[in-house]
């Protein structure tokens, strides 16, 4: 399959109320339903595809918890769930939290 690929990658859309349907799309992306330019990731442990995470913010305020212990972040489209340290989610936790329903 890699060969018929024109790139190695895939990309999904995941629709809001009336928009047109979701979709996944192998071998590239659609600029029209990116939200800010694309930026590429080095992935740290591919078993996970688990990326590197320089910091967390809640709002506009960094908990800071990366830049003191080294962060790893797995990257799952199948998943709603967020698990973190114990110290990291309290801090997450005692920040003040928005939350917008779609």
């Amino acid at each position: 399959m890699k060969d018929q690929l024109p790139e190695e990658y895939f990309s999904f859309y995941l629709r809001r109320n009336e928009e047109p349907d979701s979709y996944i799309m192998f071998g590239g992306y659609n600029i029209n339903h990116m939200a800010s330019p694309l930026v590429w990731h080095d992935v740290i442990h591919p078993d996970y595809w688990m990326l590197l995470l320089t910091d967390v913010y809640v709002g506009d305020k960094s908990i800071e918890f990366c830049k003191v212990y080294k962060c790893g972040v797995v990257i799952d489209s199948g998943t709603s769930l967020l698990t973190a340290p114990t110290q990291a989610m309290m801090q997450m936790q005692s920040k003040p939290i928005f939350l917008t329903k779609y």
